[in-house]
């Protein structure tokens, strides 16, 4: 089960109350749209990143 809050309590008694930060991101929680075109936008970077790294090491190998 997922839980959006604990509380977290230390040895020495302490708590802390635990929250996920998608509480406060008021993109995520309200244009939802907008979350999910930057996380489409950094997959698609990533990917050519892996592309450029991979041609890079060819280039160098074949010097």
């Amino acid at each position: 089960m997922v839980k959006n809050s604990d509380v977290h309590e230390t040895a020495e008694g302490k708590k802390f109350l635990i929250v996920h930060g998608d509480e406060y991101d008021t993109i995520a929680k309200y244009h939802a749209w907008v979350a999910k075109l930057g996380s489409t936008g950094y997959d698609f970077l990533i990917d050519v990143n892996r592309v450029l790294r991979f041609f890079r090491r060819f280039v160098w190998l074949a010097i």
